[in-house]
């Protein structure tokens, strides 16, 4: 009775590890790419809806700039409609990216073994909110900041101060994607860790080339001045910090 009870179990446990043919995984894959790009889309179509409510709300940093004249230009009678549909889609993109993140996980998640799963499960989580915080740093804090001190910077050379809408949702969205993507630092560095990539050892007698680094990428990411570099960097290097001391408490978690 327990050989007949062993040979199910055996049975059972080849049956769950065979692997699919490669066309099957093809169209998974393209189930995948479809429910992704539908929930894009749906996403987009609600936020094209709530344009004007996004227009405002990615108008807000420029309030911070006092006693200004903050109305942008339009260039073209075409040209505010293409943004604003644009800054839509964008926006779509942006609030579905959890439920992506799902569907991308429910792809990935079969292939791994259980302690693949450990960690890719909480990362994708991790990663969503992280971006998520990233896009809310750089606009309560990033932006104003930024946009206040290339607005004095002009104003101190006499030039006048005549934005575009183009230009504007341009900077705006680019600097809080980037911020998003920036925010993802700290999870790339503990997933490399965990991995055997890197080692503490390595984030620490590393850093000053890191630092280095993260300021090559600020100046790349920000407007071409000094302190906007710095506000762009300053968080990385904060992250990078944080990554450190959260590696070495992984490296004394696993030595217990």
């Amino acid at each position: 009775m327990n050989k007949v009870k062993l040979s199910m179990v055996d049975q059972e446990k080849k049956q769950t590890t065979v692997e699919k043919p490669f066309i099957e995984h093809l169209e998974d894959l393209r189930i995948t790419i479809f429910k992704v790009l539908a929930a894009a889309g749906i996403s987009s179509i609600i936020c094209i809806a709530f344009s004007k409510t996004i227009f405002k709300f990615l108008m807000r940093p420029l309030n911070y700039i006092e006693q200004a004249d903050t109305s942008l230009v339009v260039l073209g009678p075409q040209r505010g409609f293409m943004i604003i549909m644009i800054t839509a889609v964008i926006a779509g993109v942006i609030v579905s990216l959890p439920v992506s993140l799902y569907f991308i996980g429910q792809f990935i998640l079969p292939a791994l073994k259980r302690d693949e799963k450990k960690i890719t499960v909480p990362a994708l989580g991790a990663s969503a909110a992280l971006f998520l915080s990233g896009v809310a740093f750089c606009y309560y804090v990033t932006l104003p900041l930024v946009l206040k001190l290339l607005w004095n910077f002009n104003q101190a050379f006499g030039f006048t101060n005549m934005w575009t809408v183009n230009e504007y949702l341009g900077m705006v969205t680019k600097f809080m994607i980037a911020n998003g993507l920036i925010f993802e630092l700290p999870l790339v560095l503990l997933i490399l860790v965990k991995l055997g990539v890197l080692t503490p050892q390595d984030l620490r007698t590393k850093r000053k080339y890191a630092i280095f680094g993260i300021f090559i990428l600020g100046a790349l990411l920000s407007p071409p001045d000094v302190p906007s570099m710095i506000l762009v960097s300053s968080p990385m290097i904060i992250l990078y910090e944080a990554s450190v001391h959260a590696a070495r408490l992984m490296e004394r978690k696993k030595q217990l």
